[in-house]
């Protein structure tokens, strides 16, 4: 969904589920997000048919996903990321650098205190796997993401998140609710190095990434 977000595209993407390697469902996006998809680790074949608007920008889709996610996905390995665990509930200015080459920045107000112990500020610039270890790609990753699997969310009344990508990336919005279903778009304001929230939302983990070819 981030692609087509970032790149104000429709996107398609079917015909490769492998859950064993990190690759799960199909769908269809737009700019302001899910059109529909599926997302089920047994699903098998699934047909999948929705309506694409032309020519009418800012109209909206309901958001419709078969299946859910349930107990299944894969984590990456956080070790090599610089990290910071959230101990406050309002923070301005955060600044997390990874090297001379990168560098991240928060801004954020959370409602609930008793979440801030299961959340964390990363930021990572270099090679990282895809798929359980079976394909290597370099990334740059700005994100606020669980401390661990217990299935926490939290919800923040404010979040800006910023980095300094290199002038040649792109990066993509990526944020998950408390279902691990991608939010809606219409819940951030995106552009180029930033990720704003409009309003109080909860989020299971949210941040920018880009691929850097």
């Amino acid at each position: 969904m981030g692609w087509a977000v970032a790149n104000n595209v429709t996107l398609l993407t079917a015909g490769y589920h492998s859950p064993d390697f990190g690759a799960l469902g199909s769908g269809v996006y737009g700019p302001e997000g899910l059109l529909k998809g599926t997302y089920d680790s047994l699903s098998g074949s699934h047909l999948i048919v929705t309506k694409v608007a032309i020519g009418e920008p800012g109209s909206r889709s309901t958001q419709q996903l078969v299946g859910r996610p349930g107990n299944f996905f894969l984590t990456e390995n956080l070790t090599m990321y610089k990290k910071v665990i959230m101990t406050r509930t309002k923070e301005t200015g955060m600044v997390l650098s990874y090297g001379d080459e990168f560098a991240c920045r928060f801004d954020f107000e959370v409602d609930d205190e008793e979440a801030l112990v299961h959340f964390q500020m990363v930021a990572f610039s270099g090679v990282r796997t895809f798929g359980g270890g079976r394909y290597p790609a370099r990334v740059q990753v700005c994100g606020v993401v669980p401390v661990d699997n217990n299935g926490a969310s939290a919800k923040f009344a404010k979040l800006k998140i910023h980095g300094a990508f290199k002038k040649d990336l792109k990066p993509m919005p990526v944020a998950l609710g408390p279902d691990l279903v991608p939010i809606n778009p219409g819940l951030f304001n995106y552009e180029k190095n930033s990720l704003t929230l409009k309003q109080s939302t909860n989020i299971f983990s949210i941040g920018l990434y880009a691929r850097d070819y």
